[in-house]
């Protein structure tokens, strides 16, 4: 499948082992200005971005619950249309502020929104953490190989981030119920660590930032479960 238009490709392969960058972190508390009257939030537009697509993937996901759960069975063009189409009549979930994100980002935002509506209160009954549940190598390395030579550095994020979801579904969950830009979110993503580098190909280095982490997760524990519950 070719990757939409707006793809905004995020991970870098090389040699070595997974690697997040610590910028962009933000608690999201409100901070005095000295020499002002009042006491106001910084504006910041990588928190606010971000805090946007939350918002709207959570919205989405109230009343397209059905067409989400169908593009994690099956990513196709014609299920991502049906999914991100929204009429005059379904727009209440777009913001004054507009919003511009990847695909990658808007995916992982929809993809959480889903999740958390399908399982607001914890992970699925049963889940547990094993290091045995990755997926087989020799199947995703037929996934990669099968996909168009443009999108295999994405589908080898994807296949990424189904693996850490299968191994440590518990700290994957938990990531998605943090807040965007909090420090619960960078505490979560630190607790996944020890499980990112047995789950990178050999030979292989992916950089991400938080955003694109958390994005890659959202996706692969979403359609991990998706994928689950349809056996």
């Amino acid at each position: 499948m070719k990757m939409h238009s707006l793809v905004a490709l995020v991970c870098a392969i090389g040699l070595g082992v997974v690697s997040i960058s610590a910028s962009a972190q933000d608690d999201g508390n409100e901070r005095s200005e000295t020499g002002t009257r009042f006491s106001k939030e910084r504006y910041n537009n990588k928190r606010d971005a971000r805090a946007t697509l939350s918002y709207f993937g959570r919205c989405v996901a109230e009343y397209k619950s059905d067409k989400i759960g169908k593009y994690l069975l099956d990513p196709s063009d014609t299920n991502w249309k049906a999914m991100t189409y929204f009429p005059n009549s379904q727009s209440g979930c777009l913001t004054q502020y507009g919003m511009r994100s990847s695909f990658r980002e808007m995916r992982g935002a929809l993809s959480e929104g889903w999740y958390l509506r399908k399982y607001p209160d914890g992970p699925p009954a049963g889940t547990v953490d094993d290091p045995k549940a990755a997926p087989s190598q020799k199947d995703s390395v037929a996934r990669i190989m099968a996909a168009d030579p443009a999108d295999r550095s994405s589908v080898i994020v994807d296949e990424f981030a189904l693996c850490v979801a299968a191994t440590a579904p518990l700290e994957a969950d938990a990531l998605l119920r943090t807040k965007v830009t909090s420090k619960a979110e960078r505490a979560a993503i630190n607790a996944l660590a020890p499980y990112f580098g047995p789950c990178a190909f050999e030979g292989q280095k992916m950089s991400f930032d938080v955003e694109s982490l958390r994005a890659a997760l959202d996706y692969g524990m979403a359609r991990r479960v998706a994928m689950r519950d349809a056996t």
